[in-house]
């Protein structure tokens, strides 16, 4: 491990990813290369070798070779001559400077920092901690299975058609405009039929249809079951669609094709088209087995850090005033706050403008390396 004084970089890069994080320069990739924990080439002799000082801050080998390959690949592949090295060490105690000069003026406890020290703490905890709570593999086969059972409606989907109607009163109507139909489809060309059938049934749907809901779409039914099968989901807007009806469309073969007679109904005489149609599918458990295990695993990792805050609320003992609580003033929608905002909005909104911490070299989004 590394040998540090008091003010040891740590706490350097601690800082950074907080000041990091408050800027906005955190792009983080997880570290990669010989120099990650646990992967290092390095003997337990130059680990601890000093590269630099800072006052009495000391930066090790191990500290420099992992900073550097806790870089994006594109980014650390600069490093790999000695010049590029020192730039980059110049970062570190450039950084190092300014943190020290930050803290030398109390800038450690602004609240501010403060507050963003605790974030990272939370997230460390969270990363670390929360994670040992409940693992993916906790997640048994036989809670799986019965999931599965459970919600099978989620993993099948019945078989739908879609369809358009024209209602008519009287049935000798009904037959006439159907062989009308029917006719002049004969006469089209097989590529052109179905599209061309759509646009005439549609057609003599807004101009002959007696039923006032359907007749303004075209007749369009929407998208439905087959009796007796599983019902597909209709929005609430969607007209009934009889059995006779359904039966009728289900057994059309093509799309744009005409049940063979008109179907009779309280309404009157139908006429049916189909006008397209979804086939139906049944996921089996293996297929879905990975995705349950995850949703399944979320769910108890949520319930689980649920917990986790419940008895640390409860040691604490929080107590906590509505009364008081009420009295806290909300500012109207669109108000920004100066401490949040861009920098070139920061001026307009009587706030100071934004001074950016230093990024280390060879950072995606600091100045370029000559």
């Amino acid at each position: 491990m590394s040998t540090r004084a008091p003010r040891s970089t740590w706490h350097t890069a601690l800082g950074l990813s907080l000041l990091c994080g408050v800027a906005g320069c955190g792009r983080k990739e997880a570290p990669a290369g010989p120099a990650r924990v646990g992967e290092t080439h390095l003997t337990a002799d130059e680990k601890t070798q000093v590269v630099a000082k800072v006052g009495d801050t000391v930066f090790t080998l191990e500290d420099v070779e992992q900073r550097i390959n806790q870089q994006s690949p594109f980014a650390r592949s600069r490093f790999e001559s000695l010049a590029r090295k020192k730039e980059f060490l110049d970062s570190m105690v450039r950084f190092e400077l300014l943190a020290d000069a930050a803290r030398a003026k109390g800038y450690d406890q602004d609240p501010d920092v403060v507050l963003a020290r605790k974030q990272a703490m939370v997230q460390k905890l969270t990363a670390n901690e929360l994670a040992k709570l409940v693992t993916p593999e906790d997640i048994t086969d036989a809670e799986i299975e019965a999931w599965y059972t459970e919600h099978a409606d989620q993993y099948s989907q019945p078989a739908t058609v879609r369809a358009a109607q024209i209602v008519l009163a009287d049935e000798a109507a009904a037959r006439a405009l159907l062989a009308e139909l029917q006719a002049g489809l004969a006469e089209l060309p097989a590529e052109t039929r179905s599209a061309t059938a759509l646009a005439r049934f549609s057609a003599a749907a807004r101009e002959r249809s007696t039923d006032k809901r359907t007749a303004p779409s075209g007749g369009d039914l929407g998208y439905f079951s087959a009796p007796g099968e599983a019902k597909a989901e209709r929005a609430p807007f969607e007209p009934e669609v009889s059995a006779a009806v359904a039966n009728a469309a289900f057994a059309v073969a093509e799309i744009g094709g005409l049940a063979p007679e008109p179907v009779a109904s309280s309404q009157g005489w139908h006429l049916v088209q189909k006008t397209a149609e979804r086939k139906g599918f049944k996921r089996s458990l293996d297929e879905v087995r990975t995705r349950i295990r995850n949703a399944l695993y979320r769910s108890r990792k949520a319930l689980a850090a649920d917990k986790y805050v419940a008895d640390l609320r409860a040691a604490a003992k929080v107590e906590v005033d509505e009364a008081v609580l009420d009295r806290v003033k909300v500012a109207p929608t669109g108000t920004l706050d100066p401490r949040i905002v861009p920098g070139p909005m920061r001026e307009a909104l009587g706030g100071a403008p934004i001074v950016r911490p230093p990024l280390p070299a060879g950072h995606p989004d600091g100045p370029a390396l000559a």
